[in-house]
């Protein structure tokens, strides 16, 4: 309810309603874009982007799912964008940016050592987009069946099979690299 009183205002006129939207939504939005680009100033881009589209296209949006499930879409598409035009795989430098974001992430600490969490994405990074997908929206950015389905375009049921294959192979994988 509070995203579309703030959307009432952004529509209209109020830069700063505009604004609030961007400071609530810009880590979640970055962070979704880093795990599709894995690439941290791609992810700066995409997450740009993201907040431009969703601005001049906010109009659109009919309020039939959160404002979030919405959002989160535009920064998918923005950061699948990236990805086709800049179709470099991630070296090992890379990697480790992301690693040290992931536990920078963590506000506790995390008790994983950098080099297992190296591992643990380049494992994730292995599955199939299908998977990998559905496995980070769930279990990192805790996103409901519902709003992975509305965001994927594809059925809960599915959602959940994917997310059960893709925990299995995952195990698997895990299981291979002696984590």
């Amino acid at each position: 309810m509070e995203d579309l009183a703030t959307i009432r205002k952004v529509l209209k006129g109020s830069h700063h309603a505009f604004g609030k939207l961007v400071r609530k939504y810009q880590g979640k939005v970055y962070y979704l874009c880093l795990q599709i680009t894995k690439n941290t100033a791609d992810a700066e881009d995409a997450a740009q982007e993201c907040f431009i589209k969703a601005y001049r296209s906010l109009h659109r949006f009919r309020g039939e799912s959160a404002f979030s499930t919405w959002l989160y879409a535009i920064a998918r598409n923005c950061a699948l964008d990236i990805l086709k035009h800049r179709r470099e795989t991630a070296d090992i430098e890379e990697m480790t940016d992301l690693a040290s974001e992931i536990l920078e992430y963590d506000p506790e600490g995390s008790a994983v050592s950098k080099e297992s969490a190296e591992k643990l994405i380049s494992l994730i990074d292995e599955l199939p987009e299908e998977f990998r997908s559905v496995l980070i929206l769930r279990e990192i950015k805790e996103m409901s069946y519902q709003e992975i389905a509305e965001l994927l375009e594809i059925g809960e049921g599915t959602v959940k099979s994917r997310l059960f294959r893709a925990r299995e192979r995952l195990r698997e994988k895990i299981r291979g690299a002696g984590l």
